[in-house]
């Protein structure tokens, strides 16, 4: 079951929408440096998906990766799925389904 984590206001440039890798044994991926894939996929209201381009918080030992909205991403109101993905090596990885929700504005 997805979690919302967040709101945003409809239209923000600039927000980060951001995940933590794990690996299937539950412990941080402490080697998202090396990663050749990294990707949040963003599933609007209406079911249309954008699939953007994350960026190391860091240097990647902390598992964490985001991606910076730019004009047009957050171009409906309503709750929006998302999740990262990423490939390192041989191996890939889906995080878990998160929300937000994008509201409307005066």
């Amino acid at each position: 079951m997805a979690t919302t984590s967040k709101t945003y206001q409809l239209n923000d440039i600039g927000s980060p929408i951001g995940v933590v890798i794990y690996r299937a044994d539950g412990t941080l991926e402490s080697q998202l440096g090396s990663a050749t894939t990294k990707q949040i996929i963003l599933e609007k209201p209406s079911g249309e998906t954008l699939t953007k381009t994350a960026v190391l918080v860091t240097d990647g030992s902390d598992g964490q990766m985001h991606y910076i909205t730019v004009s047009g991403d957050l171009d409906e109101t309503g709750t929006w799925n998302y999740h990262g993905y990423v490939v390192i090596g041989s191996g890939m990885w889906k995080t878990t389904v998160k929300t937000f929700e994008v509201l409307e504005n005066l």
